[in-house]
Protein backbone atom coordinates (compact mmCIF):
# COMPACT_ATOMS: atom_id res chain seq x y z
CA UNK A 1 0.00 0.00 0.00
CA UNK A 2 1.19 3.47 -1.04
CA UNK A 3 1.95 6.26 1.80
CA UNK A 4 1.54 9.74 0.35
CA UNK A 5 1.28 12.98 1.94
CA UNK A 6 -1.54 14.57 3.44
CA UNK A 7 -3.94 16.67 2.48
CA UNK A 8 -4.02 18.53 6.12
CA UNK A 9 -0.66 19.41 5.74
CA UNK A 10 0.59 23.20 5.65
CA UNK A 11 3.75 22.65 4.37
CA UNK A 12 3.29 19.73 1.39
CA UNK A 13 0.93 19.43 -1.06
CA UNK A 14 -1.15 16.16 -0.90
CA UNK A 15 -0.65 13.24 -2.84
CA UNK A 16 3.09 13.28 -2.87
CA UNK A 17 4.55 9.79 -2.62
CA UNK A 18 6.45 9.03 0.37
CA UNK A 19 6.80 5.34 0.58
CA UNK A 20 5.66 1.79 0.17
CA UNK A 21 3.99 0.28 3.61
CA UNK A 22 6.24 -2.76 4.41
CA UNK A 23 4.49 -4.61 7.84
CA UNK A 24 1.52 -3.19 9.84
CA UNK A 25 0.41 -4.81 13.10
CA UNK A 26 -1.80 -3.95 15.91
CA UNK A 27 -0.66 -1.71 18.86
CA UNK A 28 -2.18 -0.18 21.56
CA UNK A 29 -5.57 1.17 21.51
CA UNK A 30 -6.33 2.73 18.51
CA UNK A 31 -3.23 2.99 16.97
CA UNK A 32 -0.77 0.82 14.70
CA UNK A 33 2.70 0.10 14.09
CA UNK A 34 4.07 0.44 10.65
CA UNK A 35 7.23 0.33 8.88
CA UNK A 36 7.63 1.93 5.31
CA UNK A 37 9.87 1.44 2.73
CA UNK A 38 10.85 5.21 1.71
CA UNK A 39 10.73 5.98 -1.93
CA UNK A 40 14.07 8.16 -1.85
CA UNK A 41 17.23 6.58 -2.43
CA UNK A 42 19.06 7.73 0.37
CA UNK A 43 22.34 7.66 -0.67
CA UNK A 44 21.81 10.30 -3.45
CA UNK A 45 20.12 12.62 -1.26
CA UNK A 46 21.64 15.97 -0.64
CA UNK A 47 19.27 17.70 1.83
CA UNK A 48 16.61 15.68 4.54
CA UNK A 49 14.15 18.00 6.05
CA UNK A 50 12.66 15.52 9.33
CA UNK A 51 9.55 16.70 10.92
CA UNK A 52 8.58 15.26 14.15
Amino acid sequence: ESVVTSRISQHYPPGLPVGTVQKSTVGKGFFREVSVRPNANFSTLKEVVIVY
